[in-house]
């Protein structure tokens, strides 16, 4: 078995030369494009980011981020958003709540410390059939699922115990579906049991109520039936349905469907200041 990748500089190794240069591009032309761009310090909003990985190599990079973040709104968790989204006056002020995708355990491992440090609640979203294991990148399974770069990439999921271990020190967990299905892509049946069966599997390994659920992929019409799956979500016992799109959300926007900004920990603050400052 291929030992677990440490380091986003691993992750990436075996990137084509092209690709490589692709995201230097991207990057630079962010730094252009965010000159000058800060993220709104007047306004009243909430605004939800999310990462995958807090690799070894990403943890000061994530610090970083966070300490930027602050300087422009509070983080809260996903119950306190979702009660200021749900209530029946305007809220003012400047929120942001954090969230990861897939379960990872460099997640715990990099993010947990830090976050209990600077005192900042998230949610994180498991692939519940993915609890325990390791997957390669040589697994066909693990290629056609999951973002692997590489012949030489492994990652590891998180145990139950680690999921223990973020409730204990006041993390969410949420659903992130059975096997990171794209939701599009099925019928409402096997939709219907990813949603029921992970959500079951959280509540009686964890003892907790599993009241959040984040689309694998996230894109609304492209990885999920705009019309069919929230609904859906919300039939299975949900209270949110967090999204891949990016924006801001606002008083009467409502909680069933959150927008999300997507993060990068190996990123400059450029990258994050130029995104949510957009809208």
């Amino acid at each position: 078995m291929t030992a677990p990748t440490k380091t986003y500089n691993e992750f990436t190794n075996s990137l084509p030369w092209q690709s490589r240069l692709r995201a230097k591009i991207r990057d630079a032309s962010l730094l252009l494009l965010a000159f000058g761009k800060q993220i709104d310090s007047d306004g009243d909003w909430i605004r939800f980011p999310y990462y995958h990985h807090i690799f070894d190599d990403e943890r000061a990079g994530f610090e970083r981020q966070l300490k930027d973040i602050k300087n422009y709104g509070e983080f809260i968790s996903i119950d306190d958003a979702v009660a200021l989204l749900k209530s029946d006056k305007p809220f003012h002020g400047r929120y942001f709540c954090l969230s990861f995708d897939d379960g990872l355990k460099n997640c715990v491992t990099g993010a947990l410390p830090i976050m209990v440090e600077f005192q900042v609640p998230g949610v994180f979203y498991l692939v519940t059939n993915f609890i325990g294991r390791s997957l390669s990148s040589e697994e066909p399974e693990a290629r056609e699922i999951f973002n692997f770069f590489g012949n030489k990439t492994s990652l590891d999921f998180m145990s139950w115990g680690d999921c223990q271990l973020l409730i204990d020190n006041g993390m969410t967990i949420g659903s992130h579906t059975d096997n990171h299905i794209r939701m599009a892509d099925h019928d409402e049946t096997t939709v219907c049991g990813e949603l029921n069966s992970s959500k079951s599997k959280i509540e009686q390994q964890l003892k907790i109520k599993c009241d959040h659920f984040c689309a694998p992929y996230g894109i609304p019409g492209a990885d999920f039936q705009i019309e069919r799956d929230p609904d859906l979500v919300q039939a299975a016992g949900y209270r949110t349905f967090a999204t891949g799109r990016r924006g801001a959300m606002n008083f009467g926007a409502g909680a069933e469907i959150l927008k999300r900004d997507h993060m990068m920990a190996q990123a400059g603050n450029h990258q994050h200041r130029y995104f949510m400052a957009r809208d």
